[in-house]
């Protein structure tokens, strides 16, 4: 089984009822390696199974997040990656139908429709570990997209006039 060392808000999804674990007083390991992880239910053992705990690449996030409609749009992603490895296989699902494999941590997408969208990407590094994460992109219009850079420029360089003012 394979752990990711990210603190996330414990929760059970069963067919039957979801339970909500995070004042449950779960904790994960704080070192890499070999555990035993136990489930008990009114002191009664109801799991019990070995794991490793290994250290893995992390997808911090995908840049941009907003992309205009029907234009081709680079899309990086920021991964930290432990020592000594190093990404060997990049999956990108678009969330449009389009699922597309790189050796690379960027690749060049274009939506067709105003929307939005959840990209996936999955990577494996150099050992075969393998890790994913969902992002939101939001497809808005290419004018829309323009005016609202072009607003936060404006805004970037008024700040800019009043520091420079100051001085």
């Amino acid at each position: 089984y394979f752990y990711n060392p990210v603190k996330e808000e414990a929760k059970l999804n069963t067919g039957f009822v979801k339970l909500d674990l995070s004042f449950s007083n779960i904790t994960a390991p704080q070192k890499y390696g070999n555990y035993t992880l136990k489930l008990q239910l009114n002191d009664e053992e109801i799991l019990s199974q070995k794991i490793r705990v290994e250290n893995v690449a992390v997808i911090n996030s995908i840049f941009p997040l907003i992309a205009p409609a029907n234009v081709p749009t680079k899309f990086t992603a920021s991964i930290s990656v432990p020592s000594g490895r190093n990404i060997s296989e990049y999956n990108w699902d678009f969330g449009d139908g389009n699922v597309t494999a790189s050796t690379k941590d960027y690749i060049t997408h274009k939506y067709s429709e105003i929307k939005s969208y959840n990209l996936t990407i999955n990577i494996k590094d150099s050992l075969g570990f393998a890790t994913s994460k969902k992002f939101t992109i939001n497809v808005i219009s290419p004018e829309l997209l323009i005016n609202s850079t072009i607003q936060e420029y404006k805004k970037r360089l008024n700040n800019l006039s009043s520091q420079l003012s100051l001085m």
